[in-house]
């Protein structure tokens, strides 16, 4: 009856210990699968507030004047029509558009900006490093991308043309701090992480109860059907049945 009972036990140990280790492993996987599903939605999202600032900034540069754009190199002075946009104007028109950084090109050189470089100087009268991003720009009209990295900093990217009739003469770049966005996509990873680990222990112990409900049951049965040959041993044995 000992032997019985130990094995028994053995086999509700086991089964337990299969279940616990299924839930486990499908916890890690749904946890892999959501946090990349998140981390894509939440790079896609900041992408996106990129193009709509670059969109917003240039919006509001065309509705100054109904002329054209146009630079003097010599005296670094930017219109747009008769109306001169000077640094000021242009940090006023950041103001109404968030917590990012824009920056204006005349070609691929920077002409105003709120970007600094590691050493906190401006950027203003640098060039894009990367001509591909200007092709892109004059081909399809918009430039996005995650994690470029812009002067030590990692940003969620768009550029933007601004355009005298069809010509591309300049572009609005708009940047939001990938940090910001990686801090977002930890803190959404930590949280499924959590959920995850109070769903698998309840199913755990769900699991384990109905276990170990069902082996008391199984165990119950084994008794009886155990008492029950030995009853009809012994009834064979007193017949003098071999």
């Amino acid at each position: 009856m000992k032997k019985q009972n130990k094995k028994s036990t053995s086999i509700v140990q086991w089964m337990i210990f299969t279940n616990l280790a299924s839930i486990v492993v499908v916890g890690i996987i749904l946890t892999i699968m959501c946090g990349v599903f998140i981390y894509s939605i939440i790079d896609r999202d900041y992408r996106k507030i990129a193009e709509t600032g670059s969109i917003h900034i240039a919006s509001m540069l065309d509705e100054l004047d109904d002329g054209e754009y146009h630079y003097s190199s010599d005296t670094g002075q930017f219109y747009k029509g008769d109306v001169l946009i000077t640094d000021e104007a242009f940090r006023e028109i950041q103001k109404r558009d968030g917590d990012m950084r824009h920056t204006i090109f005349w070609g691929d050189v920077r002409i105003l900006s709120d970007l600094t470089d590691e050493k906190g100087m401006s950027i203003v009268g640098t060039q894009l490093g990367d001509a591909s991003i200007k092709a892109e720009v004059q081909e399809q009209g918009i430039y996005s991308a995650n994690n470029v990295f812009i002067y030590g900093t990692r940003y969620s990217v768009c550029y933007y043309p601004l355009c005298n009739g069809e010509q591309v003469v300049g572009m609005v770049f708009t940047g939001v701090n990938q940090e910001v966005a990686n801090k977002d996509i930890v803190r959404a990873i930590l949280l499924l992480i959590v959920i995850v680990f109070v769903l698998a222990v309840v199913i755990s112990a769900l699991v384990i109860t109905l276990i170990n409900k069902k082996a008391r049951a199984f165990g119950i049965h084994l008794t009886e059907a155990s008492v029950i040959a030995e009853d009809k041993k012994r009834s064979v044995t007193e017949l003098g049945v071999d």
